[in-house]
């Protein structure tokens, strides 16, 4: 990729080793130089720290080596090395095959951006009349909006979808516990008897249901490791070359923050049916009376728990449908027997290539 002289400068993203672009390096007719990207550093030469001086050779020009990016610039997966885009001002350029990128002022706001793109265009006109054409217009668009909002919605539907069927198996979990905890009311009312506090019976709970939400997390975070590659090749979309799943940091987070709350809703919800409970009612029903009515509240359960996860998973296959089709539009045009590509050659290199027609 070729890039103007501040362009490390403007995405905060200085090279790890060596230094980025000067603007001397811009300058048409100046010597090659080139940053590398982390990946082809450490595949092609070893991570070796004194490529620094080396020179490499793209197409049949020489480059020398000058600095190599961090791993975390990951804008264009396709892209291994920068060289300086070295342009010459000229009224009759008619090249429109520069992406432009910039980084706001602080108190910036977007309208503001949209204003003055405005007033420089009609500057633009004005000053070159012959080269713009006078439908063309422009507009500020996020960067990071122009990376993955094609892909956003999608994602969201596919989110909503699994919060849903994880809706489901938390009604199914905590629908066993409330259960379980009918069956525990004598239990808890002995407790209560012997002077345990609500908040002491409630930290019972808490730990009792903290283990077994540790380990669906653990569990969870293992299945997302080795599954989640593996789903990503059946996905009817496309991620941005940029992308890659990984479970980091905030991944981490989430599947905490997610393990905290199902812990607290575990233990909260049959430490408040408990409560309910009268205590001298508890301690002189016998154990036919809690079994019969353990059952009648298990059937209510079960009925609940059925007619919850029907409607959720209902709601579920909705909304997967549609991110089914999101991936599966047809685009207006057949797609098959059809390639795309970008060439870099200068003129005396270019040739035609029998068989191939190009637009």
């Amino acid at each position: 990729m070729r890039a103007t002289s501040n362009f490390f400068n403007v995405l905060a993203m200085q090279p790890k080793i060596g230094r980025g672009f000067s603007a001397q390096d811009g300058v048409p007719n100046a010597p090659g130089v080139a940053v590398l990207s982390d990946a082809l550093w450490r595949q092609r030469f070893g991570a070796d720290p004194g490529v620094l001086g080396r020179n490499i050779t793209l197409g049949n020009q020489s480059y020398t080596v000058i600095g190599v990016a961090r791993p975390e610039v990951k804008l264009d997966a396709k892209v291994d090395v920068w060289t300086p885009l070295q342009i010459a001002e000229s009224p009759s350029d008619r090249g429109q095959m520069y992406n432009l990128v910039a980084r706001l002022k602080p108190g910036v706001t977007a309208a503001q951006v949209q204003d003055d793109l405005k007033r420089v265009q009609l500057e633009f006109k004005s000053s070159y009349p012959t080269i713009w054409d006078a439908y063309e217009t422009d507009r500020a668009v996020d960067f990071h909006d122009s990376l993955v909002g094609s892909v956003r919605p999608a994602l969201e539907i596919l989110m909503g979808a699994v919060g849903l069927l994880l809706l489901i198996v938390s009604a199914n979990i905590l629908s066993l516990l409330l259960t379980r905890a009918v069956g525990r009311r004598r239990e808890m009312s002995v407790r209560a008897a012997l002077g345990a506090s609500g908040w002491r019976i409630l930290r019972q709970l808490l730990a009792e249901n903290a283990v077994l939400c540790i380990a669906g997390g653990f569990a969870g975070l293992a299945l997302a490791k080795f599954a989640a590659p593996a789903l990503m090749h059946l996905s009817p979309i496309e991620l941005p070359d940029f992308s890659s799943l990984e479970i980091g940091g905030p991944a981490l987070v989430f599947t905490a923050a997610l393990t905290l709350i199902c812990a607290l809703i575990f233990s909260v919800v049959p430490a408040f049916e408990s409560r309910r409970t009268q205590l001298n009612e508890s301690l002189r029903v016998n154990t036919s009376q809690i079994a019969s009515g353990r059952h009648l509240v298990q059937k209510a359960l079960v009925a609940s728990e059925v007619a919850v996860s029907l409607l959720l998973l209902a709601a579920a296959g909705v909304l997967l449908a549609g991110f089914w089709k999101l991936g599966h539009s047809s685009p207006g045009f057949e797609t098959k027997n059809v390639m795309t590509f970008k060439n870099a050659f200068r003129r005396k290199k270019r040739q035609r290539v029998p068989g191939w027609d190009c637009a």
